[in-house]
């Protein structure tokens, strides 16, 4: 049944690969230019015009899934023509060099942190279809998939917020490198109260948003079902805010190899626990914990590594 809501959506989606990848390449040179700004308004305006022609697209056109796909694709398309536009004017690249292919000198260290980026992209993708498709096959009723739904839209009030607490440690850091190792330190610490602090709030903040959940669904079994795993993500959040920071602080140091081998143990450890607690949505939150508790235990080594560097350092 899935199958059949999906398989439109993507066909109409795939369209717009190309105009996302260019879009995600423009914003990441924007932040390597420390402009963090302008990503954020061309965000801000082409999430704008997803919003309206979804309806539009979904219903007054009578497309479905398919209008969905459609919105996101032509939105994505308008950020790759704003990102190209603006890279134009500001001579940060140019018409004919847009179409000639890099010299693969220039690719080989893009390659190496790359191959470390992607790799921890495809462990993550990995894990989470694997949590769709467990919670899929949990019941026939869809009363689990409407309850994880629900969780993940509880988990996103505040989790989103803490992922752009992670892109700024990835932007503010390297800043604070120039200066001195023993100011990338102090902002690494600085951002990582924040993330676990910002983490206690807005962890609170999502249980109080449990009573809810009548609200976002009228199926009463559907609320009991959603409840003890919103608890867990409220919980999560903290875990979430060192994480998110952290790992955006690995980033900032350029720490890929680093960064990958943590998300590949925290995948592992994390279908372990789904391998074996799959049969209830508890479950497959404690195994969202067990991934984040070990991507933390890096984010705590790499901390305690940079630290050590600077103090034997500042010792010479």
């Amino acid at each position: 049944a899935a199958r059949a809501y999906a398989t439109p959506y993507l066909a109409v989606r795939g369209l717009s690969y190309i105009p996302a990848a260019v879009g995600s390449v423009a914003f990441s040179a924007f932040r390597g230019m420390l402009d963090v700004a302008t990503p954020l308004k061309i965000s801000a305006a082409t999430n704008l015009v997803n919003i309206v022609l979804d309806p539009l697209l979904i219903f007054t056109c009578k497309m479905g899934v398919a209008g969905a796909g459609l919105a996101t694709g032509i939105a994505e398309l308008l950020a790759m023509a704003t990102y190209l536009w603006l890279m134009l004017r500001r001579k940060m690249v140019t018409a004919s060099g847009i179409f000639t292919p890099p010299k693969f000198k220039s690719l080989v260290p893009l390659l190496i942190a790359g191959s470390s980026v992607q790799l921890r992209a495809l462990v993550l993708q990995v894990a989470f279809v694997s949590v769709v498709r467990c919670v899929q096959a949990m019941d026939f009723t869809g009363t689990a998939a409407a309850a994880h739904a629900i969780t993940v839209q509880l988990w996103q009030i505040a989790g989103i917020v803490l992922f752009g607490f992670g892109s700024a440690a990835s932007i503010l850091i390297p800043r604070a490198l120039v200066k001195s190792k023993r100011s990338g330190l102090e902002m690494t610490y600085k951002l990582i109260n924040w993330g676990w602090a910002m983490g206690v709030v807005l962890g609170g903040i999502q249980l109080l948003t449990i009573p809810l959940l009548s609200v976002m669904s009228p199926l009463v079994e559907v609320q009991e079902a959603a409840k003890v795993p919103a608890m867990i993500a409220s919980g999560m959040q903290v875990l979430s805010g060192i994480v998110f920071v952290g790992e955006g602080a690995m980033m900032g140091y350029q720490a890929w190899t680093t960064l990958a081998v943590s998300s590949v143990m925290g995948v592992t450890g994390m279908m372990l626990v789904l391998h074996k607690f799959s049969g209830s949505l508890i479950g497959v939150w404690s195994s969202f914990c067990v991934f984040n508790f070990i991507r933390l235990l890096f984010v705590l080594f790499h901390v305690f590594q940079q630290r050590k560097q600077v103090l034997a350092e500042e010792a010479q």
